[in-house]
Formats: structure tokens, C-alpha cells, sequence
């Protein structure tokens, strides 16, 4: 009986375990938009989840907070943290810049959700700053599968397929976190880099060598991050690895 009472308790366990995490309310491409207040005033800013892990009752987090526009200086900064959900907390922490505005300075969050899980509001963690409010994007597909057409009827082409291939490589090794296939978001969209690139025959080594080790200045003040570098991707691509992805985006054209 104390072992049929010992397995009950360890499923029991296992159940309380699996629905914390299934209740878990941040996913991979999620788009949080709003604002927050510090030292420039009131700036819009959004937040993309680009990373979720779970580490024994908590969240583990990492994501991009994109801010400006309008009147204000646009930047943009990597984050990290977690969200306990025992306590509906979530703390975030600045781990590295991607633009940089100024003299600016990378703020952390600590907050909770609301709403239903729709809204985020908390405080920035810094002196001269203030609250924040973020709304959950209505469109909850990552920002590259936004105003995608549907694939066609009676199934896709082999052309079609490898390039649903390329994209999901794109989405895994975090390209489509800073690049939309026809929208600016950070940097340009993937259509612009093929339009640009489109009567450059050494193009194919010279993007290679700016993705694999980063480069600024060919679109802006927006740096394209060194994919080697593990603070702003989970795992360094290789050399084949980005060869293969320029090498579709420039098909794109």
C-alpha cells in the first residue's frame, strides 16, 4: 500500500508540474506593445519573446525590447529573465545592446499580468523612470508569418517546400527576430536585401561574412548582431549553416 501511495503522490506531483507549465503564458514569437516612462518620457516600445525554457517551476525567458519611433530615438536592446508563475512575476534584465540611441541606458522590467494574461504592466528598474504597459499583439503567429498567404490547395511544390524549409531554418536560428520577409522591423526586410544584393556576384560571401561575424552601416545605425556570438543566438551558426540561408533570401528577388 505505501507503494501504490508513493506512485499516486509522484503522478500527483507530476500533474500540478505539467499544468504550471501548460498554463505558461509567454511563447516563442509573441509580440507584447506598449509604452513605458523614463527620463525621455512617455516611449513606445514592444517586447518579442524570442526564447522559452522551463527550469523546475519557473519560466525562463529571452527576448528583444524594441522602443522609439515618432518622436523619439529608436533603439532596441537584448533582454532575459524569468516569470515565476506561482506568483505571477516576471523580471527581466538588459544583456545587450543591438541599437543603440545616445547615451541611453539598457533598463530592466519587473511586473505581472492582468487581464486575462492580455496585458503586462509593472515598473522600469531605474531611478528616473517610471511604469510600464505592454498589450498582447492580437496577432499571436511569429512577425515573419504575419500577412502570409495561405499555402495553396492540394499540398506544395518542391520549390515550395524547401523554401517553407529555409524560412522555419530563418525562424529557428532567430533571423525572423529582427527581419520580416517584406516589413523593416530592426533591420530590412528579406525582399530588401534580395533587391539590393540582386546584380552583386559576390554576394552570396560578402552577406555569409556580415552574418557570421556582423557588420553596421549598409542599412542605418541597425548593426547586424555576429551569428557566432552567443549572447543573441541560443546556438553559433556555422559557415554552411549561413551560406545555405543567403543563399535563399537572395532567390527571394
Amino acid at each position: 500500500m505505501q507503494y501504490k501511495a508513493n506512485i499516486l503522490s509522484l503522478i500527483a506531483s507530476l500533474v500540478i508540474t505539467t499544468s504550471a507549465f501548460a498554463q505558461t503564458p509567454f511563447n516563442l514569437g509573441d509580440n507584447w506593445k506598449g509604452e513605458y516612462i523614463c527620463g525621455q518620457g512617455k516611449t513606445p516600445a514592444s517586447l518579442r519573446i524570442r526564447k522559452v525554457t522551463t527550469l523546475d517551476s519557473k519560466v525562463v525567458l529571452q527576448g528583444v525590447f524594441d522602443f522609439g519611433g515618432g518622436q523619439r530615438p529608436r533603439g532596441a536592446y537584448l533582454v532575459a529573465g524569468q516569470y515565476d508563475p506561482t506568483e505571477n512575476k516576471l523580471s527581466l534584465t538588459p544583456t545587450g545592446w543591438l541599437l543603440r540611441p545616445g547615451q541611453y541606458i539598457a533598463v530592466g522590467f519587473t511586473g505581472q499580468l492582468a487581464n486575462g494574461n492580455t496585458t503586462l504592466v509593472g515598473s522600469v528598474d531605474h531611478a528616473t523612470c517610471g511604469e510600464f504597459s505592454f498589450q498582447r499583439d492580437g496577432d499571436q503567429r511569429p512577425l515573419d508569418r504575419q500577412n502570409q498567404p495561405d499555402a495553396p490547395a492540394g499540398g506544395q511544390t518542391v520549390a515550395a517546400q524547401a523554401g517553407a524549409q529555409r524560412l522555419q531554418q530563418a525562424r529557428d536560428s532567430y533571423c525572423m527576430q529582427c527581419h520580416d520577409m517584406h516589413k523593416r522591423i530592426l533591420g530590412p526586410s528579406l525582399m530588401e536585401i534580395a533587391t539590393k544584393y540582386a546584380n552583386n556576384p559576390a554576394a552570396v560571401g560578402e552577406l555569409t561574412n556580415k552574418v557570421l561575424h556582423g557588420s553596421v552601416g549598409n542599412w542605418g545605425r541597425s548593426p547586424q548582431p555576429a551569428m557566432t556570438d552567443p549572447r543573441f543566438i541560443g546556438r553559433p551558426l556555422t559557415e554552411p549553416e549561413v551560406r545555405v540561408l543567403v543563399e535563399w533570401i537572395l532567390s527571394l528577388r
